[in-house]
């Protein structure tokens, strides 16, 4: 008997200021991975997006947090005390963890005075053993400026 797992995650967007001649603004779209198996074969893929709009010439990082129920080098899940391990990434070849360090794993920009919209991708590890649920986390997304 197969187990279906429902598979979702919040982002919650912060925007950090430091200097109030600039103005930077951020929106997100929210991510579903869908359903994962337990002990699925393969990895899950999602996407989502950011968009952020600066005023011209203003340089600024996006970051992610660890979200809720972080564990060394992931981030995780959560349904009644079950974990599903996930990771976020700033490139389609899932290499480049996206994380929270300005200038260290964050995404670098220049504002341009227009919507400048960027991708996140998500993934879930093949072979986790976990009860089925409606698993999810939340994320804080910050535009440093």
């Amino acid at each position: 008997m197969k187990l279906r797992l429902s598979t979702v995650f919040l982002l919650i967007a912060i925007v950090m200021i430091y200097s109030e001649s600039f103005a930077c603004t951020i929106s997100l779209s929210t991510a579903n991975f869908g359903n994962y198996e337990s002990n699925q074969v393969f990895p899950l893929y999602g996407q989502s997006s950011v968009t952020v709009k600066c005023d011209s010439g203003v340089s600024y990082n996006i970051g992610l947090d660890n979200g809720l129920n972080p564990i060394s080098s992931y981030r995780r899940m959560n349904y009644i005390g079950d974990y599903l391990l996930y990771q976020f990434y700033r490139d389609s070849n899932y290499v480049t963890i996206w994380g929270n360090t300005a200038g260290i794993d964050t995404q670098p920009g220049t504002g341009t005075g227009s919507n400048q919209i960027y991708s996140i991708y998500g993934k879930i590890p093949e072979g986790q053993t976990i009860p089925a649920g409606n698993y999810a986390d939340t994320i804080r997304v910050t535009v440093y400026y």
